[in-house]
């Protein structure tokens, strides 16, 4: 599970969900659907990290989108 207030840059593509954490495949799949809401320039290393973890695990290395 991943705290989303410890996500500087991501807690903000998390807007609608109502928890205070998230699934990590959850997570990864909405990154995916909302890539181009990201400011990827403000992605702190830890977040960058995170992203290339989730792409490993759950989108077999790949990142779709759009």
């Amino acid at each position: 599970m991943l705290v989303i207030q410890q996500l500087p840059t991501l807690k903000d593509i998390f807007w609608d969900w109502r928890a205070n954490t998230i699934d990590e495949k959850d997570a990864f799949e909405i990154i995916e659907k909302r890539w181009p809401y990201i400011a990827q320039e403000n992605l702190t290393a830890d977040e960058i990290t995170l992203i290339n973890r989730l792409k490993d695990e759950y989108g077999f290395g790949v990142l779709m989108v759009a």
